[in-house]
C-alpha cells in the first residue's frame, strides 16, 4: 500500500534542493552555475557582429529604426524609406537583402 501525505502535510523530498548548494548562495557567477561552455562568450560576440552587419547592409535603403534575429543568419531590419517603413530580411552569411515584408 502506498501512503500519501494528508492535506497540509508535505514530504521533505518535495522540497529537496538537488543542486548541492544552500539556497540563495552564489553558484559560481551570475549565471547560477548553468554555464556549460567554460566561460567562452565568442558565440555571443559573433551574434552581435552579425546583427551589426545586417544593420550596415540595410543602411543602403534608408534610416534604420529597429532590428532583430529572424532565424539563424537571417535578420530583419526595419528601415524608414521614402515609401514609409519597410522590414528587410537580410542574410548575413551572403551579405544580401533577401526580402521585404
Amino acid at each position: 500500500m502506498i501512503a500519501f501525505p494528508m492535506a497540509g502535510e508535505a514530504s521533505a523530498a518535495m522540497f529537496q534542493d538537488r543542486g548541492g548548494h544552500e539556497r540563495g548562495k552564489d553558484r559560481d557567477g551570475p549565471r547560477g552555475g548553468n554555464d556549460r561552455g567554460g566561460g567562452d562568450r565568442s558565440q555571443e560576440n559573433r551574434r552581435d557582429d552579425r546583427i551589426n552587419r545586417a544593420i550596415r547592409i540595410a543602411e543602403s535603403r534608408g534610416r534604420v529604426l529597429d532590428a532583430g534575429q529572424q532565424s539563424g543568419s537571417i535578420f530583419w531590419v526595419r528601415v524608414a524609406t521614402d515609401r514609409g517603413r519597410v522590414d528587410l530580411l537580410i542574410d548575413t552569411d551572403s551579405g544580401r537583402i533577401i526580402g521585404e515584408r
